[in-house]
C-alpha cells in the first residue's frame, strides 16, 4: 500500500504494484487456506471417530476399543487453533479480516 503511493502514476510502476499485492494476497491466501483447512477438518474429527464403526469390535478388543475411543473423543474435541509466530490466528476468518482491514485503510490513504 506504501509503495502505491508513493510511486510514480506510470503504468510501468502501477502494473508493478498491481502484481506484488496480488502474489501476496495469494501466497497469504495458500497457508491461511491450507490452516483453515485444518481447524474445520479438526472440528469433524469427534463426529467421525463415533460414526467409525465402533460398535463392531468382539472379543477381548471391543472393552480396550472403546476406551481408547472415549479418549480420543475427548482430545478431539478440543478447539484447534493455528497461530502465526504466536500472535495471529490462522484461519479463513483471520484471512479475510486481514485482506478488509488493508484495502480500508488502503482506500483511507489513497
Amino acid at each position: 500500500m506504501l509503495q502505491m503511493t508513493n510511486s510514480e502514476r506510470t503504468l510501468a510502476s502501477t502494473i508493478k504494484t498491481v502484481v506484488s499485492c496480488a502474489a501476496l494476497l495469494c501466497t497469504t491466501g495458500m497457508s491461511m487456506w491450507n490452516a483453515g483447512n485444518v481447524t474445520i477438518e479438526a472440528a469433524h474429527l469427534p463426529t467421525a471417530m463415533y460414526c467409525s464403526g465402533w460398535h463392531l469390535c468382539r472379543g477381548r478388543s471391543s472393552l480396550r476399543v472403546r476406551k481408547l475411543l472415549v479418549v480420543a473423543m475427548i482430545q478431539a474435541q478440543r478447539h484447534v487453533v493455528i497461530h502465526g509466530f504466536g500472535i495471529m490466528e490462522i484461519s479463513y476468518r483471520a484471512y479475510v479480516t486481514m485482506v478488509k482491514t488493508s484495502y480500508s485503510v488502503f482506500s483511507l490513504l489513497y
